[in-house]
């Protein structure tokens, strides 16, 4: 089981941070490839990639530290991750 840890953003909205695992790749995949061409150029500095290369990027190995940010009500909902 992995823990969470419940905030409060400044708005009032509630959010569960939590450690990151190999279940969470695919949302973790979709963050990136909804992300704008503008947004992801400005991140990333580059054009955005195929989806491939988008899971390796998303992918959690062995070593990395990954938080996920998600609603209480709808925890496979990522909203951020880092």
């Amino acid at each position: 089981m992995v823990a969470t840890s419940e905030r409060q953003l400044a708005d009032g909205r509630a959010i569960a941070l939590r450690l990151a695992g190999p279940g969470d790749v695919p949302a973790i995949a979709r963050l990136y490839l909804e992300l704008s061409p503008e947004s992801f150029y400005r991140r990333f500095y580059a054009g955005q990639p195929a989806a491939a290369l988008v899971a390796q990027f998303a992918s959690v190995g062995c070593g990395t530290v990954c938080l996920v940010a998600a609603p209480p009500t709808g925890p496979g909902h990522l909203v951020s991750w880092s």
